[in-house]
């Protein structure tokens, strides 16, 4: 999917997990699509790295195109502040679900190739 001006984009969560490995926060957030998808992702993961000393980031899931503000309005109740969200269980199922979508996507179209 393009943005406005045809910019393509992906959306991106973003894990936030302390020093012993707990899951505190996910970022749900949007990144220009590189020529591989979650290239533009794993961009943005370096940059918000380098300023966060709170703990580690990591990469939950990428979509295709831009469904952040879709995301957003559907996990607002779970908002803590700016794109940064709860890590409540619905929304970690929601994540997983996704990636286990891409995940077979990926087999069927390396199947096919």
């Amino acid at each position: 999917m393009k943005a406005t001006g045809g910019t393509p984009r992906e959306t991106y969560c973003i894990g936030l997990y302390t020093r012993s490995g707990r899951l505190r926060a996910v970022k749900i957030g949007l990144a220009t699509r590189r020529a591989v998808l979650g290239a533009g992702s794993e961009r943005r993961l370096r940059a918000l790295q380098t300023g966060c000393v709170e703990g580690k980031l990591k990469i939950l899931c990428v979509l295709e195109g831009n469904v952040e503000r879709k995301m957003h309005r559907e996990w607002g109740g779970y908002r803590l502040q700016g794109e940064w969200f709860k890590p409540a269980p619905a929304l970690l199922r929601r994540i997983d679900d996704l990636r286990q979508a891409q995940l077979l996507v990926a087999r069927v179209t390396e199947a096919y190739q």
